[in-house]
This record gives C-alpha cells, sequence and structure tokens, in this order.
C-alpha cells in the first residue's frame, strides 16, 4: 500500500487480458492524436479538448508527469498486448489521500469500441487501485446521456449512487452527471 504522501509504484504495468495498462510516454503523441481527436470522445469528457492536435498532447504528458510525481493523478495508457500502440487511456484522480478515496475516468478510440477493452482496462485498474495504492473508494461521474459508459460501470460492480441533475452544459443543453462508485474489500 502506498503511503499518504501520495506516490505511486514508478512504472506500473497491469495485464488486463487482452490490454496493457502503462504510464504515457512521450513517443505515444501520434497514438493520442489519432485516437482522441474524435468528436465522439470530446462530448463526453470534461478535459479533452476537440480538435485535439499534437500540442494538446504535448500538454497532456507534461500536466500527466507533473501531477503523477505530486500524487495528485495517475493516468495509464491502455495499450495493445502485443503492439504496445495506445488505443485509449484510463485514469485516477481528485484523490483525497487522508479519506483513501479517488474518482476514476477513461476514454476508448472509436476503432476499438463494442470490445469489451473498456470493461477488461476498469476492472483490472480498480484492482491494482485497491490491492496496491490501499484506497478504499473510488467514484466516476457519467454524463446522463452517455449509455455505453453507464453500461461499462455497471458491468465493473460500480453502483449508481445519485444523479447531480443538470450539472453540465453539453452542447449547449444541460445534462446530468450520474454517480457511481465501487468500494474496496477489507
Amino acid at each position: 500500500m502506498m503511503e499518504e504522501t501520495g506516490r505511486f509504484e514508478k512504472d506500473p504495468v497491469i495485464d488486463c487480458g487482452d490490454v496493457v495498462l502503462r504510464r504515457f510516454r512521450m513517443d505515444d503523441i501520434d497514438d493520442l492524436v489519432l485516437n482522441i481527436n474524435d468528436r465522439g470522445i470530446s462530448r463526453y469528457t470534461l478535459n479533452i479538448p476537440y480538435p485535439y492536435g499534437p500540442e494538446d498532447a504535448i500538454d497532456f504528458l507534461e500536466k500527466n508527469e507533473k501531477w503523477f510525481e505530486e500524487g495528485r493523478s495517475l493516468d495509464l495508457a491502455i495499450t495493445g498486448k502485443t503492439d504496445d500502440r495506445v488505443i485509449g487511456g484510463i485514469g485516477l484522480m481528485n484523490v483525497e489521500w487522508s479519506n483513501r478515496a479517488g474518482e476514476i475516468g477513461y476514454w476508448l478510440g472509436r476503432i476499438y469500441w463494442g470490445r469489451n477493452i473498456v470493461p477488461a482496462a476498469v476492472n483490472g485498474f480498480v484492482e491494482y487501485i485497491f490491492r496496491y495504492i490501499g484506497l478504499h473508494r473510488l467514484s466516476a461521474v457519467i454524463f446522463g446521456p452517455n449509455l455505453q459508459s453507464r453500461r461499462v460501470m455497471e458491468k465493473c460492480g460500480f453502483f449508481q449512487e445519485g444523479t447531480m441533475r443538470d450539472r453540465y452544459l453539453l452542447d449547449g443543453e444541460f445534462v446530468d452527471g450520474l454517480i457511481f462508485s465501487i468500494i474496496g474489500e477489507h
């Protein structure tokens, strides 16, 4: 278990079956741009701009490293098991070390949708967080219209514990924020 200093294991590698989670690297820029530069992805995230170019990837990678060193977040690339190409990302953020709680988020390149990659990545990441980082509670906020993410949360054992009505402005309309959570075993 990590101490309350907020330090993460330097280079975690998490085998999730058909995919692997690992730290992002500067040589991932092309894969990031290729897979994130999609309105269908940015639409349901708070921090991914559209269009997404190389400068956005560089900015993300630099912030990612800084926040990792500060113990504020752990963002990992979802990669193919055989080719190590970035096809998505998953992250732990808003960590409250004193409460052993945090929030997760994820995205996946459109051409990989519908292959059960995200549930595998979420399950592997959650197990890693509970077992090796020592958090007790994880949450995720899903935009109400994002039915696919709602299904992922349910498939991975998260429970919907609340709704923040009209919380987010999405394409000119207010949408609900659905709060999902999972508690680690003691």
